[in-house]
């Protein structure tokens, strides 16, 4: 009897912008949909908790973003390598690749979980959270480590099958899930009046889901996946093995980077008061819906361009990065209309309180500008993954999440006093240096000669 099959694309050939699409949309749509469930957390609890519980869900969104980090890093190095392969027609590799990938990352994500626990008050104290929402932020941080583990397995498998070509599976999974963590957002808030630990128990508890989901669908399709699910078959592989951590460290490190910037100025903005951190919080995950379109079209044009690299294809590799580049800035032209026209409409969605709302028009005419570096960067910084040139991801991580990020923030915010806004304005404009360096490399860098395949097994 003939298996099912994995749904994989071949983006080597064919018309450039349809394939671009196809790839981008379900990712765009599990964007949304992430970002959505992570909104239903802040908006259940704006409308059935108290300000201290916003606040604590607001402030620790960013802490929890860094538990994942590294499973999305050590998952990007694997679907570098996926796609070069797949590009150049050398499946027979994919066992060991997958095999080193789910070791690699269930050992990372057990050490990344118990560390987050053990450590979640000191986190919580850096951040200068505001007294009233300690306790409530240490507990939302120690239950979101619970999903640490699953939601590495599942991040493991769905970015092989996006080296593959396939973003429809992973969107599926997710559409299935968010559904779900928002249902148990209302019961475990709403009616069982669980507050924060109601909300970081809906998320592990989807997690979990998303990662069984997972299994379930490729276990049937394990031939075509290229994983056969067998334990004694499941070993690491040297040499793919050290090539996963050379592509993954730096991605790591840059992630790392840009978060605890993130979290650095958010401590100075959070010292400001509750209505402040609420703004922050609520605007960092608007900016997640801002960059739906943008990190959608960077996933593809990683995929995109890893593919053609390994396939030797180069010029139609560049082609996607134009292609990419219109259609972020269009989104971003529309979103900001409306954002710009209806700024206290879209805070009221998760706060009624008259000081946060105060502040949405000002947030606003700053964030627009931070929302435009993400949809030039995106493409710049697709490309640079695909081709697997993560060290370079490395540097432009430092030069913006550090040193421009913090170094700005403070010379707006700080040194030329003007307090909130001025911390908001350096987090916009550090966002331009990856414009310029990603805009480099891409047209005087020697990026297209950047094949991995026969770098390592073949």
């Amino acid at each position: 009897m003939k298996q099912a099959e994995v749904k994989s694309m071949d983006m080597t050939q064919g018309t450039i912008l349809p394939k671009l699409v196809r790839f981008s949309f379900p990712f765009m749509l599990a964007n949304l949909l992430n970002t959505v469930y992570n909104l239903a957390d802040m908006a259940v609890i704006g409308q059935f908790c108290s300000s201290s519980a916003l606040s604590a869900v607001s402030i620790t969104g960013t802490a929890t973003t860094i538990l994942y980090i590294m499973g999305i890093a050590f998952g990007t190095g694997g679907q570098i390598l996926v796609s070069q392969y797949a590009g150049a027609g050398k499946k027979e590799v994919f066992q060991a690749l997958i095999s080193s990938m789910v070791l690699l990352c269930g050992g990372i994500a057990f050490i990344v979980a118990v560390a987050g626990a053990v450590s979640s008050r000191p986190i919580v104290n850096i951040l200068n959270t505001p007294a009233e929402a300690v306790e409530e932020a240490v507990i939302y941080l120690r239950i979101c480590c619970l999903g640490v583990v699953p939601a590495y397995i599942y991040n493991t498998f769905a970015h092989a099958l996006r080296g593959m070509g396939d973003s429809r599976t992973p969107f599926i999974i997710v559409l299935i899930t968010s559904v779900m963590n928002i249902i148990l957002d209302v019961i475990f808030i709403a009616v069982f009046h669980m507050g924060v630990a109601g909300a970081a128990a809906a998320t592990s508890v989807s997690q979990l889901c998303s990662c069984i989901f997972c299994i379930v669908y490729l276990y049937p399709r394990r031939e075509s996946f290229g994983f056969n699910f067998k334990i004694e078959d499941l070993r690491m592989d040297t040499a793919l093995s050290v090539e996963i951590i050379r592509l993954s460290i730096p991605l790591a490190i840059s992630n790392i980077a840009i978060s605890f910037s993130m979290l650095y100025v958010s401590s100075y903005i959070n010292v400001y008061g509750v209505a402040a951190s609420i703004v922050n919080g609520v605007g960092a995950k608007l900016h997640g819906i801002m960059s739906i379109v943008t990190f959608a079209m960077q996933a593809a044009v990683a995929t995109f361009v890893g593919q053609n690299i390994g396939a030797q294809k180069p010029d139609r590799a560049a082609s996607s990065v134009y292609w990419a580049l219109l259609t972020g800035i269009a989104f971003w032209a529309l979103m900001s209309v409306v954002i710009m026209l209806f700024p206290r409409t879209v805070f009221r969605l998760f706060s009624d309180d008259p000081d946060v709302l105060d502040l949405a028009a000002p947030y606003f005419r700053i964030a627009i500008w931070m929302y435009l570096a993400s949809s030039l960067m995106s493409p710049f910084l697709g490309m640079i993954t695909g081709v697997g040139r993560t060290r370079y991801n490395l540097l432009v991580s430092l030069l913006d999440g550090v040193a421009a990020r913090v170094g700005l923030s403070i010379l707006f915010g700080t040194v030329m006093d003007l307090g909130l806004r001025g911390y908001w304005i350096g987090s916009a404009a550090a966002g331009y240096v990856s414009v310029i360096l990603g805009a480099a490399f891409f047209f005087f860098g020697n990026w297209k000669k950047s094949s991995l395949v026969s770098n390592t097994k073949s």
